[in-house]
């Protein structure tokens, strides 16, 4: 409780995700789905409870800049394979934009998402937020009704900083989600965002 409140007087201003979970990966089904982030400081997940939620870890090692989320996918097809891609802070090649195309304030959007609705959700709502990681997750959450067998995590991709790499993997199914957005509203720096929505196993 104390780490949660912590974190969220922190994300006032930033977000910073301050506990660690270890995960079993060798959990069945072999359905394990992570993301392993190398100098993002500002991050975020939703559920805040996720101490007691079976299937999804937070690990944060603050003195090696490390962030890795750990998420057991309920997958809606079972014969989807996991894949794997990286999201830098120096890489916007158009050819990979595709998504977010109508939204004006949206410079560049790659998307493993399946669930179009939620694509579409996560791209209104980084706009909307703004650059922080908690304010994406929580409206995100609350749109998608809260349900209790979904994490997300989020994260803003500082695009000035050096060394920033995201290794993810995602499946391409539409029990799972990953958004990778760059943004520049009006009167404002552009910002990047990258999160993961998931549904879970066991819940």
């Amino acid at each position: 409780m104390c780490s949660r409140v912590l974190f969220v007087l922190l994300s006032t201003f930033t977000v910073l995700a301050g506990a660690s979970v270890t995960c079993d990966l060798t959990q069945k089904p072999s359905t394990w789905a992570q993301v392993h982030a190398k100098n993002i400081f500002f991050n975020a997940y939703e559920p805040d409870n996720y101490f007691s939620l079976n299937g999804f870890c937070v690990n944060n090692d603050f003195m090696s800049h490390t962030l890795t989320y750990s998420s057991h996918v309920k997958l809606a097809d079972s014969s989807v394979k996991v894949k794997t891609d990286v999201a830098l802070n120096t890489n916007f090649d158009a050819s990979l934009s595709n998504c977010g195309k109508d939204v004006s304030q949206v410079q560049w959007c790659q998307s493993h998402c399946q669930d179009k609705t939620l694509e579409n959700v996560i791209v209104s709502s980084a706009v909307i937020n703004g650059s922080l990681p908690l304010a994406l997750a929580q409206q995100v959450f609350s749109t998608i009704g809260s349900p209790n067998d979904t994490s997300i995590a989020s994260m803003q991709v500082d695009l000035n900083s050096q060394g920033v790499r995201i290794d993810y993997d995602y499946y391409d199914d539409f029990n799972f989600c990953s958004v990778y957005v760059k943004v520049k509203r009006p009167s404002m720096f552009p910002y990047a965002l990258f999160i993961t929505v998931q549904k879970i196993v066991g819940v």
